[in-house]
């Protein structure tokens, strides 16, 4: 009988360790996906926390740097415009009008820090019309 309470409480133990290890996983993995509006209108909430944002690429500029490359660029949606700025290498859909998602953080000065770029070109996407 001993055997057997020792058997469940190691399981128990086991259990609770998986649980807790599952869910600080998740929180840590969990990134809000929003609009430049909505980045905007709470940006106290985003500092400092990975998003991702939403909208369409303007005003690119390339920047050599000893890091590399440099792209500052614009994310604007519904009237709305957010500085970005993101190194390292871009798809080849990335230019001007193209439709992109941004993860990054949101810094203290209002600009937001990418760590990786999704970028669509519509028009390469659509059915032609005949």
């Amino acid at each position: 009988m001993g055997h057997k309470k020792l058997y469940l409480v190691g399981a128990l133990v086991l259990l609770g360790v998986l649980i807790y290890l599952m869910t600080s996983t998740f929180k840590s993995s969990l990134q809000y996906y929003v609009t430049v509006s909505e980045l905007q209108a709470s940006e106290n909430k985003y500092v400092n926390h990975i998003v991702k944002v939403a909208g369409i690429a303007t005003d690119i500029q390339r920047v050599e740097s000893a890091d590399g490359l440099v792209h500052a660029f614009t994310v604007t949606e519904g009237g709305h415009q957010q500085k970005v700025i993101y190194k390292g290498l871009v798809p080849d859909t990335f230019k001007d009008g193209a439709e992109v998602v941004v993860t990054g953080n949101l810094s203290d000065s209002g600009e937001f820090i990418g760590t990786e770029l999704l970028a669509k070109c519509a028009s390469k996407y659509e059915a032609k019309i005949k």
